[in-house]
């Protein structure tokens, strides 16, 4: 699902970074909600976010990867972890 996302705002000329950070806070609530480990979905939700947008170029890589690590509604130390693999 964030693939997608992030794809269409790239094809549209959307904010890329914004559809990231918003796809992993909604991952990071539905893991809450169904009482599920919100650490691996948020990390593995940014993992993919940041691949689909490098995949679409470097630009758009390190949008995806500031956002997240700048965004203040998400657990900071999961995002970084996840982004040094």
């Amino acid at each position: 699902a964030v693939s997608g996302a992030i794809k269409g705002a790239s094809e549209v000329g959307g904010d890329v970074g914004e559809v990231a950070v918003t796809a992993v806070q909604s991952a990071f609530d539905s893991a809450v909600k169904l009482g599920k480990d919100t650490t691996e979905v948020v990390k593995e939700t940014a993992v993919g976010a940041v691949k689909t947008a490098t995949e679409l170029g470097e630009d758009a890589g390190n949008t995806v990867r500031k956002a997240l690590l700048s965004a203040s509604s998400l657990p900071h130390d999961v995002i970084e972890s996840a982004l040094k693999g």
